[in-house]
């Protein structure tokens, strides 16, 4: 792949038993197809591929599933557990959300030990690639990095209100408008 060829991916956004999709994009840059300053979305897997049939988007069979449910549920939680896998894959995908439509996100600064965290969850993801064979990570989380991880959810899914949800047209239920 040269670095003007991207290559194109669908995900599938689920909060509350319902579903968006949206086109993700890998190649010199990430990011999310966008319309009118908002993720393009669509409201099923056969739209989205319909306008890729119709755009000549040559889409990868591979995809991606992000649950909003379970950064909702643990921001209602404030848990020490955490999925390092889950929240790194859900970071990384805001991030990209954020700078599709140049939204600035706390995820992306570089102060008040953020990178930290982020490496705290890749490391603690033990991603095949990346871990010898025996060695497990199991990461120790304290007050305080408890709480920038926090604050970066949280910014996380102010972006995915914004610029995802409301954007289609998505009724946030009251019992989540009031409780994040």
């Amino acid at each position: 792949m040269n670095n003007n060829e991207r290559c194109y991916y669908s995900v599938k956004f689920a909060l509350e038993r319902k579903e968006i999709y949206s086109l993700w994009y890998s190649g010199k840059n990430d990011g999310f197809l966008i319309d009118q300053n908002k993720i393009l979305s669509f409201k099923s897997m056969n739209e989205l591929r319909q306008y890729a049939i119709e755009k000549n988007i040559n889409l990868q069979d591979e995809h991606t599933v992000v649950i909003l449910d379970l950064a909702i549920n643990w921001l209602r939680r404030r848990d020490r557990e955490i999925n390092c896998r889950y929240f790194l894959d859900f970071w990384n995908i805001v991030a990209d959300l954020a700078h599709s439509v140049n939204e600035e996100f706390y995820g992306d600064k570089d102060n008040n030990g953020i990178l930290e965290i982020y490496n705290k969850l890749f490391y603690g993801s033990n991603l095949p690639a990346v871990k010898k064979e025996k060695d497990v990570f199991f990461p120790q989380w304290d007050e305080v990095e408890l709480e920038i991880l926090t604050k970066v959810i949280d910014d996380a899914w102010r972006i995915v209100k914004i610029y995802l949800l409301k954007s289609t047209g998505y009724e946030l239920s009251d019992a989540l408008v009031k409780s994040v």
